[in-house]
């Protein structure tokens, strides 16, 4: 029994720690590069890692949170990707727009998580972004499901038609929580910087 604790607890406070600081320099090869901007609530992103040759590009709806076009960048879809900007009416930026600071909006964030045990450990199931902006609060989104070790905010960008916001969240598994492969989940999440906050 003594054998079995001290095994656990190596695992749970040496080997763990060790574990996740070695994998989350894997996590900082993926970028977020803003391509443009529509009237009406969208963002053409993309999605660049040094792993992959061409970048993924995503037209993003910010009022409903939900991906209206998203492909690979290379010859073949070039005049697919131009005609989807087109119909949606996005103006592409003169250069590609990094991701800033939130607090560039004087808006101060806050990620809610709830964990769930298990064994030696133990993982973040769900959590809830939150933005305050003077002293009053609202939730941008509730993510529920999740086996994920760390979650934390990349970074905005303000759309130049309207005063709203694109928030960029990234999700990280490590190998041992996801079958001895690491994996990060870029998601973003739409927010008025006016409307919605009590």
């Amino acid at each position: 029994m003594s054998e079995l604790y001290f095994i656990i607890t190596l695992i749970k406070y040496f080997l763990l720690p060790i574990i996740i600081l070695i994998t989350t320099n894997a996590w900082s090869d993926t970028t977020v590069n803003i391509l443009g901007w529509s009237q009406d609530g969208l963002v053409a992103y993309s999605l660049n890692n040094t792993d992959k040759q061409e970048p993924i590009k995503v037209i993003f709806d910010l009022v409903d949170d939900k991906v209206i076009y998203r492909d690979m960048s290379n010859e073949k879809n070039i005049s697919k990707w131009n005609r989807e900007l087109r119909d949606h009416k996005i103006w592409l930026n003169m250069d590609e727009q990094p991701l800033q600071s939130i607090k560039n909006w004087n808006i101060i964030t806050d990620i809610e998580t709830f964990e769930k045990n298990f064994g030696v450990g133990s993982w973040i199931s769900e959590y809830i972004l939150h933005l305050n902006k003077n002293g009053k609060t609202k939730d941008v989104t509730h993510q529920l499901g999740l086996r994920i070790d760390n979650v934390v905010i990349l970074g905005t960008a303000k759309n130049p038609f309207e005063n709203r916001i694109v928030i960029f969240v990234l999700e990280k598994k490590s190998s041992w929580n996801n079958q001895g492969q690491e994996k990060q989940t870029i998601k973003a999440f739409g927010s008025h910087l006016n409307l919605g906050f009590n």
